[in-house]
Order: C-alpha cells, then sequence, then structure tokens
C-alpha cells in the first residue's frame, strides 16, 4: 500500500517463506509517503516469512489499535515512517528484533506494548522523541536497546533477558533519554547498561528496582539516579571507563550484594568505596544496605485466563501474552527461590516456563507506598508538588514521580507529568503502581519558570 489516505485496514493475515512481509505500507522504493493508515484488531502470523510482518516506510500519521504480530522469522515489527502510534501491541518472536525503528522514524507513541519470545533482541528504537509507556519484554536476548533522541520511558517492565535487561547506548546518535518507574529483574548480563552516551542531555531514571541479574548497574558515561533499588545482583553496582559525573539521590537500596566494582578512571564516579557504595561528588543518596526482594513479589502462580495456566515447557507454548493481570509474565521454573540465580536468564534458552506474578506485596518495605500516602481529596503527597521536577532532561520540565495518563484527550500524550495534564502518582518503587479506582488528590503548583502547574493528581 502506497501513495493513499486514511487507508483502514482489519483483519487476520498469514504469510509464508516466501515473502519478505505479509503487509508492507509503502515500500522503500516509493517517495510517495502513505499518511492516516490505522490498523485495527489485526493479526498478523508472519508464518516462515523471511523479513518484517509490517514496513512502515516513508508512511506518516499511521496508527494501530490492537495489533499482534508473530511468526516473522528475523523481525516482527520494522518501522521508518513518522508520527506512529501503537495501542495494545504484542509481539511474540524473532531472530533479529522483535521491534525494530530506525534513526530516520521520529515522533513515536507505544502504549501497552508486550514483547515476548524473541531469542533475538526486544525492541531497538533508533529514532527521535518517542514515547513508551507501560511496556512488558520477556524472554528476550536484550530487552531494550535504547540509541535514539529525546526518549521517553514510562513504566516498563523487564524480566529474564538471555543477556542484558537494558542497554542505553546513544553515542552515535547525541541522544537523551528520561526513565520512570523501572523494573528490570532477571537478567543473565547487566538488568541496566549505560555506555558512553555523548549526550547533550544527561539520561536521568527515577523511581526504579534492578534486581536478580549478573550486575544490577553497569555504567559509563554521566547519568543521574534517584530512588533506585539494586538488590540480589552478582554484582551491585559497576562504574568503568573513562566516565564521570554520575548521581545517585534519593533512596538507595543495596542488597546482599553491597560492593561496588568501580574501575573508572573518571575523576567523579558518584559513589566511592567498594565495600558500602558511599556517596562520591554531587552524589547524595540515603542508604540502606542489606535488603533483598525475596518476598517482594507474588511470585509463581496458576492463571485461569492463560491458555496454559502454569508450569509449561517452552516449545509448547502458544499464549505469551493472556495473563489475569498486566504484571504477570513467563518465566523460569526450576529456581527453588523467588530470586536467585537460577532465575537469571530466558527460559527459552532454559526450556521450562511458569507464570510469575510481579504485583507488589505487603512485604516490599522499600517499594510499596514508599513515595507517600496518598489520601483521595487530601493535599498530593510531597513528592508530586509542582516544585519536584527534574531538573536534566531537555527541553522540559516534569514531575519525576508521577506519570501522564495517555489517551485521555488532555496533554501531549509523551508519558511525562507536564502542566495542565492529567497524571497517575507513582506511589511505588518500580513498574507496578497498582489498579483498581482512581482516586484523586489536591496538586500543590510550583512556583518558577520552571515548576508544574495545573495537573490533575491521581492514584490507584
Amino acid at each position: 500500500e502506497c501513495g493513499s489516505d486514511s487507508v483502514h485496514i482489519e483483519g487476520d493475515f498469514i504469510g509464508d517463506v516466501s515473502q519478505d512481509s505479509i503487509l508492507s505500507i509503502c515500500d522503500s522504493s516509493s517517495g510517495t509517503a502513505t499518511r492516516n493508515t490505522h490498523l485495527n484488531n489485526v493479526s498478523l502470523n508472519g508464518n516462515g516469512s523471511v523479513y518484517s510482518l509490517v514496513t512502515l516506510n516513508p508512511s506518516q500519521s499511521s496508527k494501530s489499535n490492537n495489533l499482534e504480530a508473530f511468526g516473522a522469522t528475523t523481525i516482527q515489527l520494522y518501522l521508518r515512517g513518522d508520527s506512529y502510534e501503537a495501542h495494545n501491541t504484542d509481539l511474540i518472536g524473532g531472530s533479529i528484533y522483535a521491534l525494530f525503528t530506525t534513526s530516520s522514524a521520529w515522533n513515536h507513541k507505544y502504549t501497552n506494548l508486550n514483547v515476548h519470545n524473541a531469542s533475538g533482541d526486544g525492541v531497538y528504537i533508533g529514532g527521535s522523541y518517542y514515547t513508551l509507556h507501560n511496556v512488558k519484554v520477556s524472554n528476550a536476548n536484550i530487552g531494550i536497546i535504547n540509541r535514539g533522541f529525546g526518549i521517553i520511558y514510562s513504566k516498563v517492565l523487564i524480566t529474564n533477558t538471555a543477556s542484558t535487561g537494558f542497554e542505553n547506548n546513544i553515542v552515535d546518535f547525541n541522544g537523551s533519554m528520561a526513565a520512570i518507574s523501572l523494573s528490570i529483574i532477571n537478567s543473565a548480563g547487566s538488568a541496566f547498561l549505560n555506555t558512553d552516551s555523548s549526550s547533550v542531555s544527561v539520561p536521568v531514571i527515577y523511581n526504579s528496582i534492578f534486581s536478580n541479574s549478573d550486575k544490577g548497574l553497569s555504567i559509563e558515561d554521566e547519568i543521574v539516579f534517584e530512588d533506585t533499588i539494586v538488590t540480589d545482583n552478582n554484582t551491585g553496582i559497576e562504574i568503568y571507563g573513562a566516565g564521570d559525573d554520575h548521581r545517585f539521590s534519593g533512596n538507595l537500596v543495596l542488597g546482599n550484594t553491597t560492593d561496588c566494582m568501580l574501575t573508572s578512571s573518571g575523576s567523579n564516579l558518584g559513589l566511592r568505596n567498594a565495600a558500602n557504595c558511599e556517596n562520591d561528588g554531587s552524589s547524595n543518596a540515603s542508604f540502606t544496605y542489606g535488603e533483598s526482594l525475596v518476598n517482594y513479589f507474588v511470585g509463581g502462580v496458576s492463571d485461569t485466563v492463560n491458555l496454559h495456566g502454569s508450569s509449561t515447557a517452552v516449545g509448547s507454548i502458544t499464549d505469551w501474552t493472556s495473563f489475569e493481570n498486566f504484571n504477570r509474565l513467563w518465566t523460569i521454573s526450576d529456581a527453588q527461590l523467588l530470586l536467585d540465580p537460577a532465575h537469571q536468564g530466558s527460559c527459552l534458552v532454559d526450556g521450562n516456563c511458569m507464570i510469575f506474578d510481579w504485583s507488589l506485596t505487603a512485604s516490599a518495605s522499600q517499594a510499596l507506598d514508599i513515595n507517600g500516602t496518598f489520601n483521595d481529596g487530601d493535599i498530593c503527597p510531597a513528592k508530586v508538588y509542582g516544585d519536584n521536577v527534574a531538573d536534566t532532561f531537555s527541553p522540559q520540565s516534569f514531575l519525576k514521580y508521577a506519570s501522564e495518563i495517555l489517551r485521555d484527550g488532555i496533554g501531549n500524550d509523551d508519558g511525562l507529568c507536564n502542566s495542565d495534564e492529567a497524571c497517575i502518582f507513582n506511589k511505588n518503587i518500580g513498574f507496578d503502581q497498582g489498579s483498581g479506582t482512581l482516586k484523586s488528590c489536591v496538586f500543590q503548583d510550583g512556583v518558577g519558570s520552571s515548576a508544574v502547574t495545573g495537573v490533575e493528581m491521581f492514584s490507584y
């Protein structure tokens, strides 16, 4: 489909091994843009097709709602067009990537993105000005590779990767990144890897968990962490290379392995003292040592919605995405403890999988309701006052402990909580922010040019 305007596509499509892709919207040989293409309730079964299932090349202003893609041998979604919006997307498999976006693809928004069962990497972001909100990636090689500019991640759960959970490597694109409420757990490599970024704007990560991986944080170039849990890893925090000027603030919760691996030749590493990871340079974190997340999550469950229900051999799994709640994923099933090294890596490699619920329990003392008490109708918690804004992510101010409600007809839908938007208070550390009935509080406007004002604040 090329050169058309306002195209609507619905239905199930099945490819075969003779095809590059089963649905190509404006192929790369044409310079004529296809605009306003809407994919609604579309299932794409590559059935061994050689390349991607969906190709959006010079296309513009395309949208998808309830899109499922699986069965292609290399890439499920290959996207090059500008202004692409995807809501409710399930991607299963891919020997290279499940989702790949090129450096020429600008202004994408993904909400409720599920990526599973990819022997290659889960998500590769190469473009500029993206929002990824409510994202789950499990059982991939690398969960997410970020190489774009102005990329915003809000509520992301990455588990059981055969290599790195999240790789931020934007040296080639001089980019920037803001991330709020990440949970990256059970990676055979580093949960989070920040290589030399050479950024115009320093990457910032707020309110996040990095646990039960080979390394919790492996960082080189300048980055900011605020309110961070790094526990149950083989090595807690590695700072390497020549990078410096890292900054840790808020609560820094360290686990059973409280040592830092400090090999960087930089002068302001943010942390010092390999035994206890104490503050250095501009860091001012408050430390908690000896914490484990063993009892923080619900754990292995039987699921009445999933076709398999409980533990299943990986080769028999056909339902990777249907669960009773959004906090459930497939993980390795043969570990004896809730979090231990036997859980690290992909169950595609291990061969045995079980359904795991990553919802926080009442025992999650350093994560559950840690950002303040939210009472319906009362003044909002101090962490979401209008003066508590990010100070390094260009070009806008946003609240560090809230996420914008997307698709509500208010605001710019970038996932960050800016002035005059409706937002959710991120009351917990990590991905799980609760569910159920929304409550509201009385927002306190900030003062000054960088303050946030006029927000409607809610919480579950």
